[in-house]
């Protein structure tokens, strides 16, 4: 008889538990109770069935339900009550005690409970939860959301107007990308807040762009914990293998070459100035010969690109080393001044086209070869013993055969694909989830990154042999005044006039 009862008591148990799934797994089930609350009783039985909890009772939170208050409807709520989440997560005191220091608790009180941020028929542990990084990052920032984007539900705890989430955070640049990789928390927490409980208000969350993209990303302390350096180079490979973070997931490797080799080019050129400098020998019976070559808007073209590209290479080290400017100013001169380097390079490209100037790009293949080692010669043998240049400047031919096929790779070769790359990376929302297992905008920011390494390396070597005309001056002078300036034999030069 014992067993029976038990036994008819456990049917009976079951038997109401189903009374409730099958009224609250109704989507058109409306909150209708004698003290009108206003409050969400459908229950999504699939998320209930995959949450912590499902192999809970309802009873077991829902206090003071039997056959006659579930019977009823409106239930007779009067005897009703829900068991806090504290009641069985005793283990919670962290979480509690950040919750009590937190914005909302301090703005809301005691009105503003666990449920409102969790869903206790759809929760489901972190600790448990196998969902991958990114799905974890939507249902964590659709907590928020959920009262931040709804009128209704913000209008259940303030009566202040429901601040625009766009609006508020508008001085982030390509936010819906931010929010997709980015939780919330991670700036409205500090980053010491393990549980990410102590929410921040507006005004003291963290603004700062660099405190994601450097090396030490706060992005690694809470959500992608993986901050080695995998065996192809990149920084916080955790954190890569989801998404490309400028300044927190670049290649070390790269750096590394490109630091060799600014060292080399360095060194090279200081060498071979010193060089000749040693070996410099008068050259008597010379006068100086000018002819004007360089064009006003050759001449301002120059200098914009020049003062586009110093700024360039400062806000590009910026924001790859999170040095010198922070992050966001570096972005922005970057964004600006590389949007004017397009408009430039466009117009120099036209330009060129029209003016009839390419040609002066473009090497003759007969005797290239020939040329090209006669000049070569020049700068590594001839330079010091104080011998003429091979070739001279003139209007049809401007550049000697190094010039020619050195600008002519840099600005029909280098310089489009960095244009490309540059102006893909204003709108990384376009780039591939992933490339080769990693976040898909880091291929293209490493393509843009080579080509402007290659350009500055060019920029120094460019800088140096502009000291090699006849005087050191020369050639830079003729960029300001637009004449060609060399030293001629006075016979020659008196031949000419």
């Amino acid at each position: 008889m014992k067993y029976l009862v038990i036994v008819l008591i456990s049917v009976a148990t079951i038997y109401a538990e189903m009374g409730c799934i099958i009224c609250h797994t109704t989507e058109d089930i409306t909150p209708v109770t004698q003290k009108k609350w206003n409050f969400g009783i459908y229950i999504d039985e699939d998320k209930f069935m995959s949450s912590t909890h499902k192999d809970l009772q309802c009873s077991e939170c829902h206090i003071g339900l039997d056959d006659q208050t579930t019977t009823n409807l409106p239930h007779d709520l009067l005897n009703y009550e829900v068991l806090s989440c504290l009641n069985c997560h005793s283990n919670f005191k962290d979480q509690e005690d950040a919750f009590h220091n937190s914005f909302h608790f301090k703005k809301i009180g005691d009105n503003f409970t666990c449920t409102e941020c969790h869903n206790p028929h759809e929760m489901i542990s972190s600790k448990n939860s196998k969902m991958e990084t990114i799905a974890k990052i939507k249902r964590d920032n659709g907590v928020c959301l959920d009262c931040h984007t709804d009128k209704e539900k913000f209008a259940k705890f303030t009566r202040a107007a429901m601040p625009i989430i766009s609006e508020t955070h508008s001085f982030i640049p390509n936010f819906d990308l931010h929010a997709k990789y980015a939780r919330c928390v991670e700036c409205h927490t500090d980053v010491n807040d393990k549980t990410s409980h102590n929410i921040m208000d507006r005004i003291s969350a963290r603004k700062d762009c660099n405190s994601c993209h450097s090396d030490e990303s706060i992005l690694t302390a809470k959500l992608y914990t993986d901050n080695s350096t995998d065996d192809k180079g990149f920084q916080n490979s955790g954190l890569l293998k989801n998404s490309y973070v400028l300044g927190a997931t670049r290649n070390i490797y790269l750096d590394y070459m490109f630091g060799v080799l600014l060292i080399l080019t360095i060194g090279g050129t200081f060498m071979h100035g010193f060089l000749r400098f040693i070996t410099k020998k008068a050259k008597p019976n010379l006068v100086e010969h000018k002819s004007y070559l360089y064009t006003l808007n050759i001449r301002i073209w120059h200098w914009t690109n020049a003062t586009l590209f110093v700024l360039l290479i400062i806000s590009g080290i910026a924001i790859r080393f999170s040095v010198l400017i922070p992050f966001k100013d570096a972005v922005k001169m970057h964004n600006y001044s590389g949007m004017l380097l397009t408009i430039a390079y466009t117009a120099f490209f036209i330009m060129n086209i029209a003016d009839g100037n390419l040609r002066n790009y473009i090497p003759k293949p007969k005797g290239f070869f020939t040329r090209i080692i006669k000049q070569a010669r020049f700068y590594l043998f001839g330079i010091f013993k104080g011998e003429p240049h091979p070739y001279h400047t003139t209007k049809e031919n401007k550049f000697n055969p190094l010039q020619q096929i050195t600008y002519f790779k840099f600005m029909y070769g280098v310089m489009p694909v960095l244009v490309i790359t540059g102006i893909m990376m204003l709108e990384p929302s376009n780039a591939p989830e992933t490339v080769l297992g990693y976040g898909g905008i880091w291929l293209i920011s490493t393509i843009h990154y080579i080509s402007a390494g290659i350009f500055v390396l060019f920029m120094f070597g460019h800088m140096y042999l502009a000291t090699t005309g006849d005087k050191p001056l020369y050639l830079l002078k003729g960029m300001f005044t637009g004449f060609h300036y060399s030293l001629e034999d006075k016979e020659k030069d008196n031949s000419t006039h």
